[in-house]
């Protein structure tokens, strides 16, 4: 990696991972009555990955550190674990 100075700063990251700060989803909450469990959290950035991905499963789970099998048995858990799941149409690739 190219940087310039001895210590890599945010300047010198590319633009697009810069911004991508801005459009972060972060769980934040102002009282107890709007958090959420953890199951919930997994579920919301699992979707998320997936999406990155366009669905390729075996993609997101590498990402996520799971086996495959281990993703898909989280999105049957999710309600989202059928012949189709995950976001977009193309399933494993």
């Amino acid at each position: 990696m190219l940087a310039r100075h001895d210590m890599v700063t945010v300047n010198d990251l590319p633009s697009k991972i810069r911004a991508s700060r801005e459009n972060a989803s972060v769980e934040r909450s102002t009282g107890a009555d709007e958090l959420v469990s953890m199951g919930v959290v997994e579920q919301r950035h699992i979707r998320r990955v997936l999406q990155s991905v366009g669905g390729n499963r075996t993609l997101a789970a590498r990402i996520l550190g799971f086996d495959r099998k281990t993703l898909y048995r989280k999105l049957r858990r999710g309600g989202h674990g059928g012949a189709n799941a995950g976001v977009g149409s193309g399933g494993d690739r």
